[in-house]
């Protein structure tokens, strides 16, 4: 077995990133994300995840290639880590970081492995505790399916946000930023489904809690069933059938 530190013991110029379970956010449920992928990114900068190699896949406890990290944990040597500038002194929130240094480090002639004997658990808060995140109960409010292609809170300039697409993603409320990625939402007129295009999932929630969240498809799941007092169904058709590009 593969330990954490294995890779960067045998090279300094290694970084090593663990597979990044959920926590959920109100009871504290440890769920497997999935049995490893490789980070990578599309050409409007969202954030990817690819399967692994035919190769890699016969090595299921070996630690494998990944351009791309997730993100915020990792391991990486001190030295390594300064002598490759650090974070960039311009990041200020949460975003970015995973690519601005995954590109430092294969650029210095660096390395980046996932380690699938390593597994953390990362909990997905209902909000973003960063400036203006709109913090609080969302469910029962109104909110509008706009031109932009993005729920928004009525009235206000705060949307739906889903940063991450693994099950049971939670719903964070954040500044709108009108660049569609992860506040980019679309209407199935046929089966009243939420879909939400990056993560690939639709929106379903919990009748007796009220929780929002994020689930797979499926068009005969009652709750995941969403209707519109007012809404333009010749503008929704056209939504649905357009690409995130």
């Amino acid at each position: 077995m593969f330990t954490f530190e294995d890779p960067i013991a045998a090279d300094p110029k290694t970084v090593v990133c663990p597979f990044i379970d959920v926590l959920d956010y109100e009871t504290f449920q440890y769920r497997a994300q999935d049995e490893g992928a490789r980070g990578a990114f599309d050409w409007e900068f969202f954030y990817k995840r690819l399967p692994i190699t035919e190769e890699d896949k016969k090595h299921p406890s070996r630690p494998f290639d990944s351009p791309v990290m997730a993100g915020g944990l990792f391991a990486i040597d001190r030295k390594w880590f300064w002598d490759l500038g650090g974070y960039d002194p311009g990041l200020d929130i949460w975003g970015g970081e995973q690519y601005e240094l995954s590109f430092k480090i294969w650029q210095c002639h660096g390395r980046m492995v996932d380690a699938p004997c390593s597994r953390i658990g990362h909990i997905y808060r209902k909000f973003a505790p960063f400036p203006n995140p709109g913090i609080g109960d969302f469910v029962g409010k109104q909110f509008d399916l706009s031109w932009h292609k993005d729920i928004r809170v009525h009235g206000r300039t705060m949307c739906w946000d889903v940063s991450t697409s693994v099950f049971h993603a939670p719903i964070i409320i954040f500044n709108c930023h009108g660049m569609k990625g992860n506040q980019f939402w679309k209407y199935n007129l046929e089966t009243n489904q939420l879909y939400h295009q990056v993560s690939n999932l639709c929106l379903d929630c919990n009748r007796d809690t009220k929780e929002l969240y994020m689930s797979k498809c499926e068009d005969s799941v009652v709750s995941q069933k969403w209707e519109f007092t007012k809404m333009n169904s010749t503008a929704l058709a056209t939504l649905w059938k357009e690409k995130l590009h």
